[in-house]
């Protein structure tokens, strides 16, 4: 009996399936092809009752999240890859195939879709046109200065003094995964020259935001804490590391889009996107909001004439985390300090924590940790936000073997930017802290005493009208070591008179120095690249002129500082000092001069110093000279050009920088994991040049470099005739081009009845052609570049290029 019900069964099986076939169809959502997924279609009916489950589940995992596709998957229960239809309703979608349009319309409600992430700061995904850090690019920054000195001094002559040549040398090397970080010093006349300074591995754990440091580092802090300097292992959260992924404290509204719609999202009654959107939830992140609370308001703008609208208050400030962030520097090692310029390490462990995490938008939560030798400091703390402000309380407890336990309090308060959607016009902050006698930072070599036990800050800024404001602080210090409290107060007006004139007053009394007015008048460039101010003090009755230039432009461009003083105190003996700093940004090299000239009473004295500054950047590539590198770089190299050049922007400035054949240009002022775009023009090429690509997308990774190779290709007019045993086989052939490095140039290659050919707009190179007929072998092309002193003459004449007749040979066999 079972044999026979099985019997049974298989030929329905096989009767059903035997008249079907798969067949690729589209597959929509909201009325929307969102791929393609091959169905069994019966092919009398057209009806279809199964679909591939593999490539469905690929179409849909851009709309599903990723639980509910694993969900999917489960329901395939053999190895055909095989899912009913009708199987897709126990994950929440509903399915119906159109057999006259051979569609899968899918319907997903809007709570079981994945909810997609909008940045709103212009963070874009990834595209593939980036191009990325090299794994092995490096550079090696390096400076010398010296300086000269002399003195006139009453009593005892003059006297004049050539300082030692020193230098520093910083080392930045990527190996693949790690980066090798190393600082050292040089300094002539000294027992050991060159002296190490700083060095560290440095691992990127990018997607989780995680830097992992081993050998020397600063400690990370907070509250109480002390930053030591140390060697060991430092694990610490870095929301700079790939910024696009969401950073510590920048607030999200999620939405739901109902059908496609214009979606227009204001903050704070600003409009500040406006774009089209397809139906589904949305996360809008990175929203640019004020300290306080922040109305943000969305649009939608449906086909047919529909408005909706979305409501969302949002509390923001920049130390209070945003929901479930974690922040945190976890750090174990020896305390590291300098004795006569050379580094040592203290014997014992010194360990430090802080974590942070934000238990809502509106409270973030803080614990920390400091052992070394007998003394231990714990911590804990937190921040909330209200619509009256923020509030931040950190409390501490200090104990060690010596001494009775010590605690401390800190209480820090500021008032919101914005209040009911109104910006405010007066902004408070305060704050109040306690120490006993007992609690100490942690330090080396020896824990040190406050330098006070109770401590009031208060400061009032009030808006007057668009140009103006009026402030007043107070500072209160009890407690001292010194024996005394002591308390300051300061009253300032500013005022601006034009967008480049700006005035400020200030009256400042206390109880331990002599009551001062601060006058200043300055003035700012409206371009920033200039600035001057004038101010005077009438405690000491010093007066000043300070200018500033400062560079427009990243290369070929100078930086310069003056400043010039005159005090003449009631009490004391007169001075006049003059100072000036000035530097060249080459484009290998910065040097840079620094003089002062000081007179105090009738002693007078002269200190000159000169220096220079350059570096040395590579990639696998390329190797370049430069100017100091701050953090990555990019070197970019013109091949090709000939006689002609090239103008590169110059990243700052408007004006470009003339790059000929052969030279390059290293960018030395890109930022890790940030995008810098690299536009070039190439109208100044000859006619039929041109480059192989204009537009880059630069995104280094942590201080890595970056190679831009600017390749110019001659564009020619290639004819020429295929030849064959048998005319049939070239006369009217088709087919298409290879490059050498196996890309399709074209796939439009084509014969006349004679087996003519002409090539229009294809360069210098190595190529094949494929014909259409597979009897027939790859046909070479070999395109030579003429000689440089040929270029001109080739230009001038534009005469095509023929390579005359092309044997075609058949393959073997056939």
């Amino acid at each position: 009996m079972q044999i026979r019900l099985l019997t049974v069964v298989s030929i329905l099986t096989f009767s059903i399936f035997a008249n079907a076939e798969w067949i690729p169809v589209e597959v929509t959502l909201d009325e929307v092809v969102i791929g393609q997924a091959p169905m069994d279609v019966a092919l009398d009916t057209g009806l279809a009752n199964s679909v591939r489950a593999s490539s469905l589940a690929e179409v849909l995992a851009p709309y599903l999240e990723r639980n509910k596709i694993r969900h999917l998957q489960s329901l395939v229960r053999d190895a055909s890859d095989t899912l009913m239809v009708s199987e897709l309703e126990r994950v929440g979608i509903q399915a119906n195939f159109d057999e006259k349009e051979l569609r899968l319309k899918l319907d997903i409600p809007l709570n079981q879709r994945l909810i997609k992430d909008f940045p709103l700061n212009g963070y874009r995904e990834k595209t593939g046109l980036a191009i990325e850090g090299k794994p092995y690019s490096g550079y090696l920054n390096y400076s010398v200065q010296t300086s000269y000195s002399t003195q006139n001094t009453t009593g005892a002559g003059s006297r004049e003094q050539y300082g030692p040549i020193q230098g520093q040398l910083e080392l930045i090397q990527n190996l693949n995964f790690l980066t090798l970080e190393s600082t050292a010093t040089y300094r002539e006349q000294e027992p050991q020259s060159f002296q190490r300074q700083n060095s560290s591995l440095v691992y990127n754990q990018e997607a989780r935001q995680i830097r992992y440091r081993f050998g020397d580092f600063d400690t990370g802090a907070q509250g109480f804490q002390a930053a030591l300097p140390a060697a060991g292992v430092q694990i610490q959260k870095q929301f700079n590391i790939r910024p696009d992924l969401g950073s510590l404290t920048k607030r999200s509204a999620l939405i739901q889009v109902k059908q496609s719609s214009i979606m227009e999202v204001y903050v704070n009654g600003s409009l500040i996107s406006r774009i089209r959107v397809n139906p589904g939830p949305y996360n809008l992140r990175e929203l640019p909001v004020l300290y306080g609370r922040n109305l943000v308001q969305v649009v939608m703008l449906d086909d047919f004439g529909g408005r909706e609208e979305f409501m969302v208050d949002l509390m923001f400030d920049d130390q209070i985390l945003s929901e479930g962030v974690h922040d945190f520097s976890y750090q174990a090692g020896i305390p590291s300090y300098y004795n006569n310029f050379d580094k040592r390490y203290d014997d014992h462990v010194f360990s430090s924590i802080y974590h942070r995490y934000g238990v809502t938008n509106a409270f973030t939560f803080q614990a920390g940790f400091q052992n070394y030798q007998d003394a231990q400091q714990y911590q804990i703390g937190g921040g909330l936000i209200t619509s009256l402000g923020t509030h931040f309380l950190d409390v501490a407890y200090y104990r060690d073997d010596s001494a009775d336990a010590g605690r401390a309090w800190r209480w820090r308060y500021s008032s919101p930017d914005i209040h009911n959607n109104v910006v405010s016009h007066m902004r408070v902050f305060g704050g109040i802290e306690n120490r006993s006698s007992n609690f100490k930072s942690i330090q080396y070599p020896t824990t040190i005493l406050p330098y006070y036990s109770d401590k009031y800050d208060f400061v009032a800024q009030k808006q007057l009208g668009s140009t103006s404001s009026l402030s007043f602080a107070l500072t209160e210090l009890k407690g001292q070591n010194t024996g005394v409290d002591e308390s300051t107060r300061r009253l300032g007006f500013q005022t601006y008179f034009s967008r480049e004139w700006m005035g400020d007053v200030s009256y400042e009394w206390s109880n331990q120095r002599r009551d001062q007015i601060l006058l200043t008048l300055t003035w700012n460039e409206i371009l920033g690249y200039s600035s001057a101010a004038v101010a005077y003090n009438s405690a000491v009755r010093e007066s000043s002129l300070r200018y500033n230039h400062n560079n427009s432009r990243q290369y070929q461009d100078t930086r310069l500082g003056l400043l010039a003083a005159q005090r003449n105190p009631t009490d004391g003996v007169s001075s006049e000092s003059f100072d000036l700093d000035a530097e060249y940004f080459g484009r290998v090299v910065e040097p840079n001069v620094r003089l002062n000239q000081t007179r105090l009473g009738d002693d007078r004295s002269f200190t000159g110093q000169v220096g220079l500054r350059s570096a040395v950047a590579w990639t696998q590539e390329s190797v370049g000279l430069s100017r100091p590198i701050s953090d990555s770089f990019a070197i970019v190299a013109a091949r090709g050009l000939g006689k002609s050049q090239l103008t590169v922007p110059d990243t700052q400035g408007d004006e470009g920088i003339p790059l000929k054949d052969g030279q390059k240009i290293v960018y030395t002022n890109l930022t890790s994991y940030i995008e810098s775009q690299l536009q070039i023009d190439s109208t100044e090429l000859p006619m039929g040049f041109y480059l192989e690509r204009e537009a880059y997308v630069m995104k280094p990774s942590y201080r890595s470099g970056i190679f831009v190779p600017l390749q110019v290709v001659r564009s020619v007019v290639v004819k020429g005739r295929l030849k064959s045993d048998n005319p049939e086989l070239v006369n009217y052939a088709y087919g298409k081009i290879w490059t050498s490095d196996g890309r399709v140039f074209s796939d439009s290659f084509f014969t006349d009845e004679s087996g003519n050919f002409i090539l229009d707009g294809i360069s210098y190179g190595s190529y094949e052609v494929e014909l259409s007929d597979p009897r027939l072998e790859r046909i070479p092309l070999i395109i030579q570049m003429p000689d440089s002193s040929e270029v001109e003459s080739e230009i001038e004449s534009a005469s095509d290029l023929d390579l005359g007749d092309i044997k075609v040979e058949k393959k073997a066999g056939t």
